[in-house]
């Protein structure tokens, strides 16, 4: 810095003591609240500046002198952060680093075997998972998942340096139904079957209304539906069940044909068929 002063000159030698005044500069953190904030010098002296605020702010003016220095910020339970600035006369140097939190540990199991884990940002694994390292103080969404079994999630948060267990119960097979509509003069017969894939599942059926019949906790997939009665040809059909949803399906079956018969010991006797309307 500039000095300037006036001072008395006598005769012969004079002197006079000057002491100049480092100039100062400002500093400015950003970061996570509470993080501890220091400064070391070139010459290795060390200097507290304190703690950011609830808002992760830190403001220093006029504890450092301009030049060189080494700024530390760290946290309990986070990564330390360290690197080098320098403060200039006149502009306040502003730095922004947020500090990663030491990484929880999670552990999970599940009521059944051959399950996948989705952990966010990792790879798929199988369960059961012990201590795998996932990010703390941050949400996460973790699910189990199966072919053909409904998948499910659960949320958690860790604390750096924590750990959780979560544990899943067995996961639920995936199935929907199927709503059968079938013609009204047919709902009472006794012959009438009904057969999904080969299997006849005509005793499982409910019977919502007396031309619906349901059939509930189906796989899902493309079934193939079949009707018998021993008056009606066979009527076939497919339906998609989806899980936690309905197929409706309208089975229409035609009447079978018939073989007619006659004879008569009379010669020369006619007949006339007359077919009623159905």
């Amino acid at each position: 810095v500039d000095y300037f002063t006036r001072v008395p000159l006598d005769e012969d030698w004079n002197s006079h003591t000057v002491r100049l005044v480092a100039v100062r500069g400002d500093l400015v953190v950003r970061s996570n609240p509470g993080v501890k904030v220091m400064a070391v010098g070139k010459d290795g002296t060390e200097f507290d500046l304190g703690l950011t605020d609830a808002k992760g702010m830190l403001t220093s003016r006029k504890d450092l002198a301009v030049g060189f220095y080494d700024i530390r910020l760290s946290k309990r339970n986070h990564t330390e952060w360290s690197d080098k600035i320098r403060l200039i006369p006149g502009e306040a140097f502003k730095l922004t680093e947020n500090l990663d939190p030491n990484p929880g540990k999670l552990s999970v199991t599940v009521g059944m075997s051959g399950v996948s884990i989705i952990i966010p940002g990792q790879k798929r694994r199988k369960a059961p998972l012990q201590d795998v390292e996932v990010p703390a103080e941050v949400p996460l969404e973790v699910t189990a998942l199966l072919e053909g079994y409904r998948s499910k999630t659960k949320s958690i948060r860790l604390e750096p340096n924590g750990s959780k267990t979560i544990a899943f119960d067995a996961l639920v097979k995936e199935s929907g139904s199927l709503w059968l509509i079938i013609p009204e003069d047919l709902a009472d017969e006794k012959g009438l079957k009904v057969f999904l894939d080969g299997t006849d599942m005509t005793a499982r059926k409910k019977r919502f209304y007396p031309a619906l019949w349901r059939f509930e906790e189906l796989s899902v997939g493309q079934r193939l539906i079949k009707l018998t009665h021993p008056d009606y040809e066979d009527w076939e059909g497919i339906a998609t069940i989806e899980d936690g949803r309905k197929s409706e399906v309208r089975a229409v079956p035609t009447l079978a044909k018939g073989l007619l018969t006659v004879s008569c010991m009379q010669p020369g006797t006619s007949f006339e068929l007359r077919i009623a309307d159905q």
